[in-house]
């Protein structure tokens, strides 16, 4: 490898430190596509190796904070986006802050029946669109890993926060999306909660929806599994 394709090279392996999560097998075709390109582009004389390292930092960039295949935030950046919010939220005691898990029902046995897996791709593509839709300006959504998106949202109470959560799974039927979620909620208390316990407690609120039957919302810390199918 000639020494501009070796820098480019080692720019590419500056991302293995604890970025390096996101990098799955679903994005490690995509950065080796990366380096190939900018390599390539260096050897055709059409880029100086400044001008493809650069490119190569900035197509990185993009895949740390976006996920590749829905184009919702990834779970790195989502995380760090919590956590400003959750500073937020401990000086402004009049706003509510909720972490929200949201996990596909049956996703594997539906990609498991489509080798090429495009039958899930697109499903999941079209579930991250339906949560973006519904949440709108009030918070955001990411994508946590395989079948798992992630939603952060304020408001002025906490029965806002279960309402959204609700409107989620709820809009997940309206959008015809072609499968149903388990929904788990925490509201933020900011007095005991970091980073770990919030996520933890939306997790195991959204595993308690899965064993109550599924396509519904458990708010944790309170009683009760709101069926989305009934919710009008």
């Amino acid at each position: 490898m000639s020494d501009a394709g070796g820098e480019i090279s080692q720019a590419g392996k500056a991302y293995t430190g604890p970025e390096r999560r996101v990098f799955n097998r679903d994005t490690e075709p995509v950065l080796d596509a990366v380096l190939n390109g900018a390599i390539a582009r260096v050897s055709n004389h059409t880029a100086t190796p400044e001008e493809a390292v650069k490119q190569i930092k900035d197509q990185i960039q993009e895949m740390l904070i976006y996920d590749d295949l829905t184009r919702v935030y990834t779970r790195r950046q989502a995380l760090i986006l919590l956590n400003l919010r959750m500073e937020e939220a401990k000086s402004n005691p009049n706003r509510e802050l909720a972490f929200i898990m949201v996990d596909a029902d049956d996703f594997k046995i539906i990609n498991d029946q489509d080798q090429s897996h495009q039958t899930g791709d697109r499903m999941l593509i079209s579930l991250a669109n339906s949560l973006k839709r519904t949440m709108g300006d009030r918070g955001f959504v990411g994508r946590y890993g395989g079948d798992e998106f992630l939603a952060v949202a304020q408001a002025d109470s906490g029965e806002e926060l279960v309402k959204l959560g609700q409107e989620l799974g709820g809009g997940v039927h309206a959008d015809k999306v072609g499968i149903t979620v388990s929904v788990g909620l925490a509201i933020y208390d900011p007095a005991t909660d970091t980073e770990k316990t919030l996520v933890d407690k939306a997790d195991k609120a959204a595993y308690k929806a899965k064993a109550e039957g599924k396509d519904g919302l458990v708010t944790e810390g309170r009683e009760g599994f709101v069926k989305f199918s009934q919710v009008r």
